[in-house]
């Protein structure tokens, strides 16, 4: 090939001093002729993978990039089994967001992104030489490679936990590229994967989206799966509705303008949602409220549960234009019979099915008992009937002895090697929504972990963040062994994900919010590490620093347990400081260890490792000018609040910091909403009380996925970037 693509034209173009011409026309002499042109001809012709020099003396580094994550992460370690660790780093910086033309160009042809290998210091031109010829090595044999390995695919439930752990992490890419290999999976209907494909926008922020999303009106027909009613409410709370949960701003609001941000998704209103009647889902049966308010819905006039605040319901109905809602009795009375010309036959299994949409949790189930009592000639009209069939189906899932066993019976069937099955994963990703708190029970769990089989253990490893997310929507509170159990569950898996390490300081947290002994706090810097190692590397390392941040937010019953992890990262930063490249990460780096480090005791200079001027010039062109700007930050954690504050002062000047940890909506805190220029609410460290009036002051909230300085940090940056500030 004699000419180069045109999207490869800007990597060459600006301050790559090799020309592709001399390459092409082979002018270049021996032996860099022969080094250079497998490279450069082999990225021309458009094959995976891409592996490109670029030089700017006395700069010279590779960059890595392949057509998926998936690919990349092969590639990663396919390059560090053959490159060794005697000429090159052996962490390969992985760069998702450019910092100049030629990186924008790469990231364009493979959006999963870039993998960086850089010279060692010191290394001769012999070295530099065998690197190239390594190279080309590497992609002589990906060419040789039978075309069939393709087509593998990873086992589902691992796929599975990835995407539920990236939606956990507020990580909308990764959910979203996981989606799309749960998608050609084939292994999940058509409702299930729009229900996936929501929760991948609604991590990604994507509201407007899941609103107006095409095949919504095909599901809206039918009893709605309540994983999918709960992520609708709270899409419509993001684009306005939330604004109905604060009692004073309700006359402010046109409830014409509500009604038509809700008027798309009416059925959801036309029928009673089946959550559970407890606090932990107050603010869903409230937007619900909301919601069948502003459509005027008559469905607002049956049962709202008990702890809906009275004044703010009758302020809202009033607001509406409705009559005020009587409270039924606590003892519901047995199911009123239907209509008496539909009293026998398949007109009575119908009328029970249409009335099961508009009916309690408590009063569906009595429905279904008079269906079970029917006799089954009466049900063989269904099949012509495709609604009335598929409501059925759902009850029949709903009240099967399986899902009315809840995580009970799944812990049993995880246990039992006879019962155990490929499709558990995924029952619990369909159905827990639908399992009662009362279906959880700890020391059960507890047991599952700790004598499971090894398949059965990879299974529920796969479901964690899943179940965490369904313990935590609930309030439910465990002893301090299990999170310390799941934790050293974690360490055992040998597959590199350094998403995990997020996961493990969530993990963490919870363990030491409870009781524990030192013995058990041995034990979680054991597993600490034990994820460390497997996962080191500079993603991970981020990930590490949040872990810290919990430890030294909790208490420590053992100095130099907590000393010996911060240790191992302490070492690894002094080896590694070139590929640690985001200027937050480096100054959270010295901020910890200025909080660490014992009185007398100096902080390491890293002054000494240089950056090469590209990376010295475009960390200078991405730090946008904040000059007077306000950063307002919500959490109940003030430690890494703290900490958070003097690295974002530090890397952009004139910024100020303001932190507020009230737990209501004060006076302070409500002025601090409206005079930030941005507002940092660390969700997973807030009230519910605090939460809603700055929802309702402002749109523009940052909401970072775990408490710590890092993530408030990283989201913090990304969204700056995200806006083009």
């Amino acid at each position: 090939m004699s000419t180069m693509p045109a999207w490869l034209q800007p990597f060459f173009a600006v301050d790559n001093q090799i020309d592709p011409d001399k390459v092409f026309a082979g002018k270049y002499p021996q032996p860099y002729q022969s080094l250079l042109e497998p490279l450069v001809q082999s990225a021309c012709t458009g094959q995976w993978p891409l592996l490109l020099p670029y030089s700017r003396p006395p700069e010279l580094c590779f960059y890595a990039a392949a057509e998926d994550g998936r690919a990349l992460e092969e590639l990663r370690q396919v390059l560090s089994a053959f490159l060794g660790t005697a000429s090159t780093s052996p962490d390969y910086g992985l760069i998702s967001t450019p910092s100049n033309q030629g990186q924008s160009a790469l990231l364009a042809r493979a959006p999963a992104g870039l993998l960086r290998i850089d010279l060692l210091d010191g290394v001769g031109e012999q070295q530099k030489h065998r690197i190239f010829t390594v190279l080309a090595n590497v992609l002589k044999l990906y060419r040789q490679r039978p075309a069939l390995t393709s087509l593998a695919k990873r086992p589902l439930g691992r796929v599975l936990r990835d995407f539920m752990l990236a939606y956990r992490l507020h990580d909308g890419e990764n959910a979203w590229r996981f989606y799309g290999e749960l998608k050609n999976s084939g292994g999940f209907s058509p409702p299930n994967l729009l229900s996936l494909e929501l929760q991948a926008l609604a991590s990604a922020d994507r509201w407007q989206d899941i609103v107006n999303h095409p095949r919504l009106p095909s599901l809206l027909g039918g009893r709605i799966p309540l994983r999918l009613v709960r992520l609708l409410l709270r899409a419509l709370g993001q684009l306005g509705l939330n604004r109905l949960l604060i009692i004073e701003e309700i006359s402010e609001e046109s409830r014409e303008k509500l009604a038509d941000l809700c008027h798309p998704l009416s059925p959801l209103f036309m029928t009673v949602p089946l959550f559970e009647t407890r606090e932990s889902f107050k603010r869903d049966w409230q937007l619900w409220v909301a919601g069948a308010a502003a459509l005027r819905s008559v469905q607002i006039q049956q049962q709202v549960p008990e702890f809906i605040d009275s004044d703010w319901l009758r302020k809202l109905l009033y607001w509406a234009g409705l009559a005020q809602v009587t409270q039924p009795e606590i003892d519901i009375e047995p199911i009123v019979g239907v209509s008496e010309d539909q009293t026998e036959g398949p007109g009575a299994v119908q009328a029970l099915l249409q009335r099961s949409l508009d009916v309690s949790l408590v009063e569906l189930q009595q429905l279904w008992q008079q269906l079970q009592a029917m006799p089954a000639s009466w049900f063989e009209p269904l099949q012509s009937l495709p609604v009335m069939n598929a409501i059925l189906q759902d009850m029949q899932k709903r009240f099967s002895s399986e899902q009315l066993g809840g995580w009970d019976s799944w812990f049993q069937r995880l246990t039992d090697a006879e019962l155990l099955t490929d499709g558990l994963e995924r029952e619990a990703l369909e159905y827990c929504e639908n399992w009662t708190v009362e279906s959880f029970n700890s020391n059960k769990f507890l047991k599952c972990i700790q004598t499971g089989s090894p398949t059965g253990q990879t299974i529920l490893r796969n479901t964690l963040p899943l179940l965490l997310d369904w313990l935590e929507e609930r309030d439910v509170v465990c002893q301090g062994v299990v999170w310390l159990e799941l934790l050293e569950l974690l360490a055992l898996d040998s597959i590199v994900n350094p998403a995990l390490l997020s996961l493990a300081a969530q993990l963490t947290q919870l363990m030491l919010e409870q009781p524990f002994t030192v013995d058990e706090y041995t034990r979680l810097i054991d597993a600490m590490l034990m994820l460390w190692e497997v996962n080191k590397g500079p993603e991970a390392y981020t990930s590490m620093l949040e872990l810290m941040d919990v430890l030294l937010d909790a208490p420590c019953p053992a100095e130099p347990l907590r000393r010996q992890v911060w240790q191992s990262l302490r070492d690894f930063a002094a080896k590694h400081w070139r590929q640690i490249k985001d200027p937050a990460i480096r100054q959270l780096t010295v901020v910890l260890m200025q909080e660490i480090l014992e009185s007398g005791e100096q902080v390491p200079d890293f002054s000494n490792i240089k950056d090469s001027d590209s990376e010295i010039n475009s960390a200078i062109v991405s730090s946008p000018d904040l000059q007077g700007k306000l950063l307002a930050i919500y959490t109940l954690t003030e430690g890494a609040a703290r900490r958070a504050r003097d690295v974002l002062e530090m890397i952009f000047t004139g910024l100020r910091v303001e932190i507020n940890s009230d737990h209501t909506a004060t006076p302070a805190l409500c002025h601090l909403a409206k005079t930030a220029d941005y507002f940092v609410f660390s969700s997973r460290s807030s009230k519910h009380q605090a939460f809603y009036p700055v929802t309702s002051i402002r749109r523009d909230v940052i909401y970072p996925y775990g408490k710590g300085a890092s993530s408030i940090i990283r989201e913090f940056t990304e969204w700056l970037k995200r806006t083009d500030i």
